[in-house]
């Protein structure tokens, strides 16, 4: 029981802190849940003593005037309660969604504004999910709707004792012994229905990961050249009498729980009759109208209790959503923000040095880099080349404070990279990811990256022109206005491998930053195209930092200096030239791949 009581404080502290939150961004909307509970806890009353009152006129030869009199009063206050009942709660359920909205933005912007490291975390990342949770499953307007019942059936529970308090105490007793009874046993359904269902969540995972292959049809080709379908067909059936045996105990307990419920019902509504039959055809001590409000009463003191536990159940459990939502919301950076702000970096030198910079990436042994010493000249262009898995990219991400160095640190012009503003330091990169993402919207904002401000549209053309896409943009009937993919728009238009990877270029190319990082950018590209690219943008890094990393090491020759990783350390530093007369590992990469174009 301790244990119970503890752990539900600790979720309604978050419920209470939602609700704070709430106060103090969303008053409207807490003013229309104070107002949907005083509706609904006059509902009920006023429907019980229409029926009374009504019954009592027809039984006791009123007149019909005074009998309509009260009848439309009290249809009349019905249909004005029941009508700004609905658009109370039409209006709780639109302001619920902006709030839905605030709470995704809160979450997006926690994860892009904690350090890149922390979401290779699997906590985290966990977390996080929990947390979108809260909006994905309408946890919040759920949490809403809850405490609405729970407060008004409440009111309602109390104004119904009140009634009930004139009969003999031990009906009320009875009453309330049954009514409880009924709802401990719904109560430990549910509890056991949840865990049933808890259980049965790693199999439903695996079901939707069955439904993702059948829906994506790029696995098609494995499928039928190995002939899979039979056995993919087998797992699956296995995972759907799983879930089978999961839905047969569930029923079992429904089974069991409605039994106990008519059981219950059926005692209840005995004493009622009986009792409130001997009343009136006995003692002569109620009217038939009395008969019926007591009637309605103890109904509705049986459905407001029942309300009430189902209620608390959901407002426990959403309590627990909302702790994972503040608990992602208020994680903290590991690694320093930095103040320092960098002024009129366009036409600031830059001057990056790594001092002895290791790395190793979370839950792994082995370092990525180790002891790199380099110094990357304000406006050369530098050369980042090994074999896969060298460290290369891993070398870019440090340099964007993707992650920060194990061991050692990185300067500008002499200033620990840590100490400079964040967003003020990624303001000096355009960069194109081996990786990059495109998004679902126009390309016009692709190129721009959906900037706030008003696009350049000649700039946005002249940036397509240098990565070699205005050809295909030429072909498009609504220009750099089309959308791309059929996810945001069913209009918008595939984009091939290169084409994508052109636009993630023209993208790098508008955002005019004095750093230019290229990883593997035409990786998509034939050597032809790729050729054309490098020659492009000869002309556009004339005046910027560019680094590339490129597995075809024929792009080198473009570039005043090479850093040869290999193992996650630096082996050779130089020209193209310089390079191939040491004859070393660089040659040898490069003669071999060479001699595979020579051989074609």
């Amino acid at each position: 029981m301790k244990k119970f009581i503890l752990e539900f404080r600790q979720k309604m502290i978050y419920v209470g802190r939602m609700f704070r939150v709430l106060w103090s961004n969303d008053r409207i909307f807490l003013l229309f849940i104070l107002l949907d509970i005083v509706l609904s806890s006059i509902s009920p009353f006023i429907q019980m003593f229409l029926v009374k009152h009504s019954i009592n006129m027809l039984t006791n030869g009123e007149q019909f005037s005074h009998y309509l009199t009260i009848v439309l009063a009290l249809l009349v206050s019905m249909f004005i309660v029941t009508f700004l009942q609905s658009l109370v709660s039409t209006k709780s359920g639109v302001l619920g969604n902006m709030i839905g909205d605030k709470l995704f933005r809160n979450i997006f912007n926690k994860t892009m504004e904690i350090d890149y490291e922390m979401l290779l975390d699997k906590d985290i990342l966990e977390k996080r999910q929990l947390a979108m949770q809260v909006i994905e499953q309408g946890r919040f307007n759920n949490l809403a709707g809850n405490f609405k019942q729970f407060i008004s059936n409440a009111i309602v529970l109390i104004g119904v004792v009140y009634l009930l308090s004139s009969i003999e105490f031990w009906i009320l007793l009875i009453v309330v012994g049954i009514v409880v009874m009924n709802s401990f046993s719904t109560s430990t359904r549910k509890k056991a229905e949840r865990t049933i269902y808890t259980d049965s969540v790693p199999v439903n995972h695996k079901i939707e990961y069955f439904w993702s292959i059948n829906s994506d049809f790029s696995y098609g080709k494995e499928i039928r050249t190995y002939d899979m379908q039979d056995s993919l067909n087998e797992i699956h059936h296995g995972l759907t009498k799983t879930i089978q045996n999961y839905v047969e105990k569930v029923f079992s307990l429904q089974l069991k729980g409605n039994m106990i419920f008519l059981i219950t019902n059926l005692c209840l509504n005995s004493v009622i009759y009986l009792f409130l039959g001997y009343k009136i055809l006995v003692k002569k001590l109620i009217s038939v109208g009395d008969f019926s409000l007591y009637l309605n009463a103890i109904t509705t003191f049986n459905n407001s209790v029942q309300v009430m536990i189902a209620s608390y159940i959901d407002i426990s459990n959403n309590g627990q959503y909302l702790k994972d939502y503040f608990d992602f919301i208020e994680l903290k950076s590991k690694y320093s923000e930095g103040k320092k702000s960098i002024a009129n970096h366009e036409d600031l030198p830059m001057e990056f040095v790594f001092e002895n910079v290791s790395f190793t990436y979370p839950y792994q042994s082995e370092p990525s880099l180790r002891n790199i010493n380099l110094t990357i000249r304000n406006k050369e262009r530098l050369s980042i080349v090994g074999e896969n898995g060298a460290g290369k990219t891993t070398l870019v991400k440090l340099l964007l404070r993707l992650y920060e160095p194990t061991e050692g640190r990185i300067l500008l012009n002499g200033v620990d990279i840590k100490e400079i503003d964040y967003k003020d330091y990624l303001k000096l990169f355009s960069t194109v990811f081996q990786d990059f993402k495109l998004f679902a919207f126009r390309i016009l904002d692709n190129v721009t990256a959906l900037a706030n401000n008003t696009p350049d549209l000649a700039g946005v053309q002249k940036c397509l022109d240098k990565a070699g896409l205005s050809s295909k943009i030429s072909t498009l009937d609504k220009g750099i206005e089309t959308y791309i993919y059929k996810i945001y728009e069913e209009d918008g238009v595939e984009l091939s491998g290169g084409e994508a990877q052109k636009l993630a270029i023209a993208r790098a190319l508008y955002k005019d930053a004095p750093v230019v990082i290229l990883d593997e950018p035409t990786a998509a590209l034939d050597p032809k195209a790729e050729y054309d690219i490098y020659l492009k943008f000869l002309s556009l890094v004339d005046s910027k930092t560019s680094i590339f990393i490129s597995h075809r090491l024929s792009s080198t020759k473009f570039c005043d200096r090479i850093v040869v990783l290999r193992d996650g350390q630096i082996v050779e530093l130089g020209s193209h030239s310089e390079l191939l007369a040491q004859k070393g590992y660089y040659a040898e990469l490069f003669n071999m791949q060479a001699q595979f174009y020579l051989d074609e």
